[in-house]
């Protein structure tokens, strides 16, 4: 009979977690004690004309968060560009809990 030896089963557990880990979600907290994802955009949902904000869905969150109607324009076109090219961007919330968008970065390019 064959027993899997240690590094085997370690080195299955590594594939395992890199094949499951979400990769398009990073957290990182700032000093001010507000959040930021680095998420990708899923759907941005149609406002009516007497909404106050824009739901927004990310692929990495089951959540629908909501950008302020009065947010600067430049952070709902930031979220159109991820919609459009599948890229993720950097999203700032208050807390962890919280899912009101406080403002959308630039993203990185290579």
């Amino acid at each position: 009979m064959n027993k899997p030896n240690l590094p085997k089963c370690l080195l299955g557990l590594f594939f395992y977690v890199y094949l499951f880990y979400p990769a398009t979600a990073q957290n990182h907290k700032i000093k001010n004690g507000s959040v930021t994802d680095t998420m990708t955009v899923l759907k941005i949902l149609a406002i009516a004309k007497q909404d106050t904000v824009i739901r927004v869905i990310f692929l990495a969150s089951e959540r629908i968060y909501k950008l302020p109607v009065k947010a600067k324009p430049v952070y709902l076109k930031r979220l159109k560009w991820s919609l459009d090219k599948h890229i993720p961007v950097p999203v700032q919330r208050a807390r962890e809990q919280s899912d009101v968008i406080l403002s959308v970065g630039k993203t990185k390019r290579k």
